[in-house]
């Protein structure tokens, strides 16, 4: 009998991703997928078949892909520097811009070429903060996926950052990529509190805030404070939710299961794996009171994401 892989290991699931190209916005499987990985990992105990069920209601597989890579179908007497590869991809100009992040990746490499674009992921997170979770969901791809298998990686990062971060118009050479003014200094729990009351469209600012509290470790000081700025900010903009006043409590021992319902009780789509991560990384962050308060933002959530 063969044996067949667990339906959330991450190896998989990044194959199919790295393959994935974007059809609405911005691409979201690469996230996606370190999402659903990230679940099994943390839940151990959830079975193959509780593992299928999710994978399927992500709706993880339902998406355009690429046989190959995009690159190879330019030719170009030219080479590309950074300064020429990143106009390139800020104007959208595809498919020559794959070719000339590849001439960027080939004298700096692919790390290097996702962190230049942090300025731009924390002064432009955009609708839904997407700019700055999936930009942060990228640098950790980097480090996960196989070298062999970084020129998909770079395609689909090259879709990502001409849509999240356009610029460099032909008409105007004095273009510089926007900035956000420092605010005050803010804690997770600030943060927090205000992402919980305006969660966002299925629960987007709770993500975003999860995927800033897993890359803490890695973000400058001021970096964080960025993030947690443009979160913050993100939130605020959105719809305030309704949360019951009554605390709601959940076992830890009961809440791998809790959650597991609770994710395929809300609307089939691919935010119901990376959501079900974003409250698995804040449950784990946050004390006895403020889950209470996780809960009751869930469940609020849950009356619009059916």
């Amino acid at each position: 009998m063969s044996h067949q892989p667990h339906p959330l290991a991450l190896a998989p699931l990044l194959s199919f991703a790295l393959h994935a190209v974007a059809d609405i916005g911005q691409p979201h499987r690469i996230k996606a997928a370190l999402a659903l990985a990230y679940l099994g990992e943390r839940f151990p105990g959830w079975s193959p078949a509780q593992g299928a069920q999710l994978l399927a209601h992500s709706e993880f597989h339902l998406t355009p892909t690429a046989s190959g890579l995009l690159a190879s179908t330019v030719s170009s007497p030219m080479r590309y520097g950074p300064r020429a590869a990143e106009r390139l991809i800020a104007r959208g100009l595809l498919p020559l811009a794959y070719r000339a992040a590849n001439d960027w990746v080939a004298t700096h490499g692919l790390a290097a070429v996702v962190g230049h674009y942090a300025g731009r992921a924390f002064n432009e997170p955009g609708y839904l903060a997407h700019g700055l979770s999936i930009w942060l969901s990228f640098t950790v791809a980097v480090e996960r996926v196989d070298a062999s298998q970084h020129p998909w990686l770079l395609e689909r990062f090259v879709e990502f950052a001409a849509q999240a971060y356009p610029g460099y118009p032909v008409w105007d050479s004095h273009w510089q990529p926007p900035t956000r003014p420092a605010g005050r200094r803010l804690t997770f729990a600030e943060v927090f509190a205000v992402v919980s009351r305006q969660p966002g469209f299925y629960g987007h600012h709770l993500i975003a805030l999860a995927w800033v509290q897993r890359c803490a470790p890695r973000l400058a000081d001021g970096q964080l404070q960025q993030a947690y700025g443009a979160v913050m900010e993100a939130a605020q903009a959105d719809k305030m939710l309704t949360l019951q006043q009554d605390d709601v409590i959940c076992s830890e021992a009961v809440w791998p299961d809790f959650l597991h319902a609770y994710l395929l009780g809300l609307r089939a789509n691919i935010h119901a794996a990376t959501l079900g991560d974003a409250l698995a990384v804040l449950w784990d962050t946050l004390g006895a009171a403020d889950r209470s308060r996780l809960l009751q933002t869930m469940a609020a959530l849950a009356v619009n994401t059916r």
